[in-house]
Order: C-alpha cells, then structure tokens, then sequence
C-alpha cells in the first residue's frame, strides 16, 4: 500500500529492488517500470516464472530474480497467497463478494485460484455498476473491459459522464 499510495507502485518496486534510483519517473525509467509492472500484475494474477521470463522476453533464472525480489518486498502479500491457496485445496470452493463461485476440478490450476480474487471481483464489479445504471436510465450499450460504454444525447454528455462514474464508483464501494 506505501508503494501505491507513493504514486508509482511499479517504478517503486524497481526502486526497492534496486533497479532504479529513487529519483527515477516514468519517463526516464519506462523500460524498468514495464519490467517490474510485468512482475507486479504477474504474480498477482498468479504467473510463474516460465511464463514471466516468455512475457518480459528475460531467461527464466532473471524472472525468477524478479519473482524473489517480489517475495521480499512484499511478504505480506505472499504469506496471504499462500493461505488463500490452502483454503481453497481445503474447501474446494471458492466466491465472490456477490457470490460467484468457482469449484475445484481438474481443469482449475492454483495460478487461476489466486486470480480469482482480482479479476472475478472486478466482474462483480461491474455487473453491480451495470445494475445500477439500467436501474439510473443510463442506456449502456456494453462492457469493455472494466468500463461501460455508455449512448446519451450530446447535451448530457458531461452529466451521463458524472452520472456513470459515481455509480460505477458506488458499485466499488459495494
């Protein structure tokens, strides 16, 4: 959360791992910031070292540097991994806070466990957004990735716009 809350989380995750000075930006760092985004996501959405090497086109011995120093920076994200892990190999089931589930069977890897977390919450996310801007009288036309694409008169632009956020922003809150 300091890494985040500090501006960059990625470019301050290089910075830890020494791979930037702390005097380093976006733009005179971008190839470094990409790298260590490539591990930050990665890792989140449960990406080994094989895969992180084949994205950040590095040999597997550097992803796996990478993937340490992440462990080091951030145990505490590591140690909730790990236990979230378990829980699932005990229950064989896990949800969403609104209640999507996902089942143990043979096609579910661990990596696709931890990933549950992330991006089936945003689907609650933004289903529940949906809800509210149908319930709003906002025409929307369709999801885009974690967005909405919305239609309205051109005059109502801007309150369509501010209508959107604050209810995709409740949603969040939710």
């Amino acid at each position: 959360m300091t890494d985040y809350r500090n501006g960059d989380p990625h470019l301050n995750f290089a910075v830890r791992a020494g791979a930037a000075p702390s005097s380093a930006t976006k733009k005179t760092h971008s190839r470094v910031r990409d790298l260590f985004k490539s591990c930050n996501f990665g890792v989140m959405y449960g990406m080994g070292v094989a895969t992180l090497a084949q994205r950040t086109n590095r040999q597997p011995a550097y992803a796996q540097k990478l993937i340490t120093q992440h462990k080091r920076a951030y145990p505490r994200f590591w140690s909730w991994r790990e236990q979230f892990q378990e829980y699932f190999v005990a229950r064989q089931i896990l949800w969403t806070p609104l209640r999507w589930l996902i089942h143990s069977g043979p096609d579910v890897r661990l990596g696709t466990v931890v990933n549950v977390p992330m991006q089936a919450t945003c689907g609650d996310i933004l289903r529940l957004a949906l809800v509210y801007c149908i319930d709003s009288d906002i025409k929307v036309i369709t999801t885009v990735h974690d967005a909405l694409l919305v239609e309205c008169q051109t005059s109502e632009l801007e309150s369509t716009v501010h209508q959107t956020r604050t209810l995709m922003a409740r949603a969040s809150r939710v």
